[in-house]
């Protein structure tokens, strides 16, 4: 569901100093500006002591085109069903540091792309076969132009594709 005019990025982690999920609205922020005629929808699920302030910084600065969806902690299967019932095209992971993260394995099992910093721990699972790795502190404008050749190419897109269910079930 890589067209141009919808695009659906799911985010699944705790909202604290190290997850760093307020780098998320900014990159997406970023591409809703320099897109503006994509609708950009942000599910994120999870919760923790910066919930508050995100809330806010999304609530006044979100472009018309940003559509963001904070929808709390939720139970494993809702998850999965999300991934099941929604058209996810990409997910985020941009904390700081991760041990194996089981929110991009989870990704990768669905055959969705993952636009992750390359930490400790996404490094090992995230490559250009299967996602769009981003420096450890990104700037919007290297996202944006990392992730447009995949927006302006559903072959290329859909190649990411292939090679996310490929990356899962190789590893």
């Amino acid at each position: 569901n890589a067209d141009e005019e919808n695009l659906t990025f799911l985010s699944v982690a705790r909202v604290d100093v190290g997850k760093r999920v307020d780098l998320n609205f900014k990159l997406l922020r970023a591409l809703a500006i320099a897109r503006p005629s994509t609708t950009i929808r942000w599910i994120h699920i999870g919760d923790g002591p910066l919930i508050a302030d995100l809330r806010r910084v999304v609530s006044s600065d979100a472009p018309k085109n940003l559509i963001v969806e904070l929808k709390g902690a939720l139970r494993n299967e809702h998850v999965q069903q999300i991934y099941t019932s929604e058209p996810i095209d990409w997910t985020m992971l941009l904390s700081d540091g991760e041990g194996l993260p089981i929110a991009v394995c989870e990704s990768l099992s669905y055959g969705v792309p993952v636009v992750a910093t390359m930490v400790r721990g996404t490094d090992e699972i995230v490559d250009d076969d299967c996602g769009l790795p981003l420096p450890n502190n990104p700037e919007p404008e290297e996202f944006v132009r990392g992730i447009l050749p995949y927006l302006d190419s559903p072959v290329r897109f859909q190649r990411l594709r292939n090679g996310a269910v490929e990356h899962w079930n190789k590893n």
